[in-house]
């Protein structure tokens, strides 16, 4: 019942998810193109896969990327499709991973457009990183016949208390999810507070510390330190969102009249959202490299 009424919501928002699609479209172009495939659409690459990953954005990528390499690495002619959200998750496939994976968008979580994307790659096994629970994508797998696991696992306490407001919707997605790993002792037990099955919950830790880092970033690093003098004082904000610059740079301004030298480094989350931060700093009047 609690999936129907969902479903029924996603129906009604329908129209909103559209506008949202174009408003986003008109701000980035990543978003023009494909559309075709949030609804399910496929192309003439759409073969069969043995492995179905859904990674929202770049930092799921990331944290997927040390074990997609180590499954090609054992072997060779798996056949991995990635999905993502977003063009920027995208793009970091496409620079990871080459023609070694298959990219495809997410189809949005209608049945008929998931269904459609299961008939047409018939993955054997659905990886879920993160939290990303979805619950027709979930029941779709479900009905086919493919497990689903969830890796990566962050669940905050905070997080567990606002999913008890739609709990049936949620433990039905969960109880179609053969495997949870999570990041922490703490994830586990937040998952268990909604209902999961203890046996189903192993802490395996941040995939994320498993990505190996080519020696050039390091050199890079370096590199720019040396530039900007060893003994300056530096300011790192990263992943930041929208709103959260203004109130950075308001701060660096203050800092300034007794750190004259002081450098702030920004990195904005979402890369589409760079220009931005480059507009509001200079805005400022500061310096922008």
């Amino acid at each position: 019942v609690a999936r129907r009424l969902y479903t029924l919501l996603l129906w009604i928002a329908l129209p909103v998810v559209m506008i949202r699609l174009g408003l986003r479209a008109l701000r980035s172009p990543g978003y023009r193109g494909r559309i075709r495939e949030r609804f399910g659409g496929g192309t003439a690459d759409d073969r069969h896969c043995d492995l179905w990953i859904h990674a929202v954005s770049v930092g799921e990528v990331n944290a997927a990327t040390p074990l997609v390499q180590r499954l090609l690495e054992e072997k060779k002619h798996l056949d991995i499709v990635i999905t993502t959200m977003t063009p920027t998750g995208a793009r970091q496939v496409v620079d990871t991973f080459g023609n070694d994976v298959r990219h495809r968008f997410a189809p949005y979580d209608y049945p008929f457009a998931v269904k459609q994307f299961i008939n047409q790659f018939s993955p054997r096994l659905l990886i879920l990183m993160e939290t990303e629970i979805w619950p027709n994508m979930i029941r779709s797998c479900q009905e086919k016949g493919i497990p689903v696991v969830m890796a990566n696992v962050r669940l905050s306490a905070r997080s567990a208390r606002g999913y008890r407001f739609v709990l049936p919707l949620v433990r039905a997605g969960l109880n179609n999810v053969s495997l949870f790993a999570t990041q922490s002792e703490a994830d586990r037990k937040n998952l268990l507070s909604l209902g999961v099955d203890a046996s189903r919950t192993h802490r395996t830790g941040s995939m994320k510390f498993e990505i190996r880092m080519p020696a050039s970033v390091n050199e890079v690093a370096q590199a720019v330190r040396r530039d900007w003098s060893p003994n300056r004082p530096v300011i790192v904000a990263g992943s930041t969102h929208d709103g959260e610059e203004s109130l950075l740079l308001r701060i660096f301004q203050t800092l300034l009249h007794d750190f004259p030298d002081l450098l702030l480094v920004i990195a904005p989350r979402h890369p589409e959202r760079f220009d931005t931060a480059v507009r509001l700093s200079s805005r400022a009047g500061l310096v922008v490299n």
